[in-house]
């Protein structure tokens, strides 16, 4: 009894603590985890999108954003969802502290320090803290992860937390596979299984049939194979092809996930050496993120990283060398390698350098190897520094910079036009990925995404806009994002053509972002 009562003041302790370090470090740059913006707009729009791929995670962030709005509670968007976010990270990691301590009997000291090692990891630790679907489903996959060693006959348990976990993103069908494997693997009754199986397949079937009748609307099975894989044939490019290459892609995933590169922009070879390898991505949202970053942290960021690598390699080296040399906890292998398969073997085929993906193959990693870690002072010392210097490292290459707004590349851009443009004037941009997204975000409602358009559209699409608006002026906006390099043909022949008749004004925004007004019946 007084030993529970103990281990509860820990739960208690690390919740707090993580959730306020979390909370604390919420991103006020929704530039840098890219997809962000489109969530903040959708949530402001109190839009209800079901997302094939992560089906609950706007609903419920929605819901959460308009009862706290009704409650007088806060009206700030983005910093609820982030809180989000934060809330199931700090929950997360109590699990994993339960998991150490009550499945793999750890001091509490050493379980402290591996949840700092995944805490702190890039991965967890920014994704905790920003407006993004990664951290909610690891949650109900930890939970599930738990339930299953901890409580051998909640098979309809483990089967919904699984499809929770699947509901909000759709890579955790996986599990499904994985838990069955491990089931026929511990001997379970058949019945026991098929409770899983089936509280898993109601919870996911269930919620993905109502939406796709009532919400997609769909007529066929085809259909609704079409929307529920949206991504694979809405974007081929992200699968990889077969070579050395995707080795290279899996190791740089695996290692974004743990360190974070950000500061890694600030020095101009690596600029050069990413735009080189990624001639058609635009990085002036990191690049920018980083730009005041001190000639001293470069090199104090670089030790670090340095440090860690040898530190995470000698953790890597000994925790197999542990795993293959005990033979009991088969069952934790088992598990843990069925995951590690069907995941690595994934995504090495699809988006294979995004850090997201690897967030949850980085955390189960961690914590099946501490299952078979050395319980010594040497082991202690050496997950205190690591996590430490994770800390450090991730709070000085990104954490810090994403807290202030001034760094968000493009609200600061907006920013710095405010003064001439006005929500009630007509902007023309190219077709570049999230422009018009801060536009709108920021009140901007004439917008046009001109890159795709031959002029004669162009200048009709404008025509109507001004109509609709007749006391709004007319502005090119590209400049203060885009070099010319990133710019579509469309767009440069059409800007051509208005300037060879004399029909655009170059406006001069501080000494490095050019505007141009197109001058109205001139």
């Amino acid at each position: 009894m007084i030993e529970n009562v103990k281990n509860r003041t820990i739960y208690i302790a690390a919740f707090l603590l993580y959730l306020g370090i979390f909370i604390l470090s919420i991103s006020v740059n929704v530039s840098i985890s890219h997809d962000s913006i489109f969530y903040v707009l959708g949530a402001q729009n109190n839009e209800w999108l079901f997302h094939p791929h992560h089906l609950l995670y706007h609903v419920f962030t929605q819901l959460i954003v308009n009862t706290s709005q009704w409650a007088g509670i806060s009206n700030d968007i983005p910093f609820l969802m982030s809180a989000a976010s934060s809330l199931f990270g700090a929950l997360m990691m109590v699990y994993i502290l339960k998991i150490f301590i009550e499945l793999f009997d750890l001091k509490k000291s050493l379980a402290l320090a591996a949840s700092g090692v995944i805490a702190f990891s890039y991965g967890v630790w920014y994704y905790s803290a920003c407006i993004e679907v990664y951290i909610i489903p690891l949650f109900f996959v930890i939970l599930s992860y738990y339930t299953f060693f901890k409580h051998e006959g909640k098979h309809y348990y483990v089967g919904l937390y699984a499809g929770l976990a699947t509901l909000f993103h759709q890579m955790y069908i996986f599990l499904l596979i994985i838990y069955v494997i491990a089931y026929l693997f511990r001997k379970d009754k058949l019945k026991d299984i098929v409770k899983f199986a089936a509280s898993y397949s109601l919870v996911v079937g269930v919620v993905y049939i109502a939406v796709l009748i009532f919400d997609y609307k769909v007529s066929s099975v085809s259909e609704a194979i079409s929307q529920l894989t949206l991504y694979a044939h809405e974007m081929p490019e992200m699968w990889s092809s077969f070579g050395l290459s995707i080795v290279i892609n899996d190791l740089i995933g695996l290692g974004r996930s743990i360190f974070s590169i950000h500061y890694l922009y600030s020095f101009d070879a690596i600029q050069s050496i990413v735009s080189q390898k990624f001639p058609n991505n635009s990085f002036n949202e990191e690049i920018f993120l980083v730009r005041n970053i001190s000639a001293f942290m470069q090199v104090f960021l670089s030790v670090l990283l340095f440090a860690m690598i040898v530190l995470f390699f000698r953790f890597l080296v000994v925790s197999i060398k542990n795993m293959i040399r005990q033979k009991e906890h088969k069952l934790y292998k088992v598990w843990y390698l069925t995951f590690l398969v069907i995941f690595v073997l994934f995504f090495t085929f699809w988006s294979s350098n995004n850090p997201e993906f690897w967030i949850s193959i980085y955390t189960i990693t961690i914590i099946s190897f501490m299952r078979f870690v050395d319980k010594s002072k040497k082991e202690l010392l050496a997950l205190t520094a690591m996590f430490a210097l994770l800390m450090a490292y991730n709070y000085f290459s990104t954490i810090q910079f994403a807290k202030h707004i001034e760094n968000d590349y493009y609200l600061e851009r907006i920013h710095s036009i405010s003064d001439i443009v006005q929500p009630k004037d007509v902007i023309v941009y190219d077709q570049s990925y999230m422009v018009g997204d801060y536009f709108a975000y920021k009140g901007y409602r004439n917008l046009l995404a001109a890159g795709k358009l031959g002029s004669d559209e162009i200048l009709h699409k404008i025509d109507s806009l001004q109509s609709a608006n007749l006391q709004s002026n007319i502005f090119f906006v590209d400049e203060i994002f885009n070099s010319d390099a990133k710019i579509s043909d469309n767009y440069k022949k059409f800007k051509q053509e208005i300037g060879e008749r004399e029909l655009i004004e170059p406006i001069e925004v501080n000494d490095y972002k050019i505007y141009e007004l197109i001058i109205k019946n001139k």
